[in-house]
């Protein structure tokens, strides 16, 4: 698991001492280093989720300036603030608190006898040592998914670190970034993996994940409907560095050996989500029909049958320039509804009873037979994958 600010809080070399004055809802952000600063005008140097140590030498009980250094940091995206207070600084402002409750930035406070070289040291070791099984298990979250030597799940087991808890069903989750979005960020792949640990540590999920060019694979629990994980990370992905993305979630399966197929299925929902402008994600569970046509796996014989039962009506538009095709997709989107259909095409009822009646003659089907409607929506579906796929 990534070294969090809630995790300042358990370590044993801080005896408990350390107490959380304020910020408490951003207890998940990711520490990625730590940055000793005494004064406001050193805040410029900082970067993304540095977590900053103080001892208020150069502060003293300034609250103003106390309260400048918290919105520095805030401003930079840093990870939090840790006030080594007694001496120079003996209580944490209210105004420094409030601040910090309001824009989630966490404000520790450690006594002065925990001096901060040796926080800073021990704090720097466990950043490394997580950062290299971090390293360890994108590595092996690769192999699973790309290599060609069949990786199975006994080689994958070794990922299973004490502290992450994969064992269960999971699947394979895939956001893609569109073409040259991540030239506008500085360190593209460092910030989002940061903002990658800081959202499954948020949501109960293992960093489980790997870089495949403009795609993150991401091997995830069970998706949930009632945690909206992907959703959360779109929207935290648009808020933070305003990237639109296009997020496919595979099937679930037990077993590691398993994850290529979730991660194939992963692909196929990812295609339909960039077709999809009204969803911010597509899982394969809820692609319905589409599946059905995926494991068909003949794209000659599903465009065959599309143009075999739509082909008189679509060269007769083609040849009179009407809109019977349409009229009669819409028509079938909306259950039949003529109200709804009339209100969708702008046209009068009137019309709309003329085309249909027209749709017949030209298909040579009645459509009060049941079976007739499902075969044109079929069809459509069918057409729908066809672009897909394209």
């Amino acid at each position: 698991m990534p070294i969090t600010c809630r995790k300042l809080l358990s370590l044993s070399f801080l005896d408990r001492k350390i107490s959380l004055s304020g910020g408490s809802e951003g207890l998940d952000r990711v520490i990625r280093w730590f940055h000793a600063i005494e004064g406001v005008e050193e805040i410029q140097f900082l970067q993304n989720n540095e977590l900053v140590l103080m001892t208020g030498i150069s502060i003293g009980s300034d609250d103003k300036k106390i309260l400048a250094m918290l919105k520095g940091i805030y401003e930079k995206h840093g990870a939090g603030l840790i006030i080594n207070t007694g001496r120079y600084i003996h209580n944490i402002p209210q105004d420094v608190i409030d601040y910090a409750n309001m824009v989630k930035i966490p404000v520790f406070s450690v006594p002065w006898d925990i001096k901060l070289g040796n926080m800073t040291r021990k704090i720097g070791e466990l950043i490394l040592a997580e950062r290299s099984k971090y390293k360890n298990v994108q590595g092996l979250v690769k192999k699973m998914l790309f290599s060609d030597t069949g990786t199975g799940e006994k080689i994958f087991d070794t990922a299973l670190f004490d502290d992450h808890k994969l064992q269960g069903v999971k699947q394979v989750m895939l956001v893609e970034f569109k073409t040259n979005q991540l030239d506008c960020i500085d360190e593209p792949e460092e910030k989002l993996s940061v903002l990658f640990q800081e959202i499954t540590a948020e949501y109960g999920q293992p960093c489980f994940f790997t870089w495949n060019g403009n795609e993150a694979a991401f091997i995830i629990g069970e998706y949930s409907k009632s945690r909206q994980f992907p959703s959360a990370l779109h929207e935290k992905l648009f808020n933070r560095f305003s990237l639109n993305v296009f997020i496919g979630i595979g099937g679930s399966y037990q077993d590691f050996s398993d994850m290529r197929k979730s991660h194939k299925e992963a692909h196929f929902a990812l295609n339909i989500a960039k077709k999809s402008s009204d969803r911010t994600y597509v899982a394969y569970k809820d692609t319905n029909i589409f599946r059905l046509f995926y494991y068909i796996d003949d794209a000659v014989f599903i465009k065959n049958y599309y143009e075999e039962v739509l082909g008189d009506l679509l060269r007769y538009d083609k040849k009179n320039s009407s809109e019977f095709t349409r009229t009669l997709e819409i028509y079938l989107e909306e259950n039949e509804d003529a109200a709804a259909t009339i209100k969708r095409l702008f046209i009068h009822r009137n019309t709309l009873t003329y085309r249909l009646k027209r749709i017949e003659e030209i298909t040579g089907c009645r459509m009060d037979d049941s079976e007739t409607r499902l075969n044109f929506r079929i069809a459509f579906k069918m057409k729908t994958f066809l672009n897909f796929i394209q």
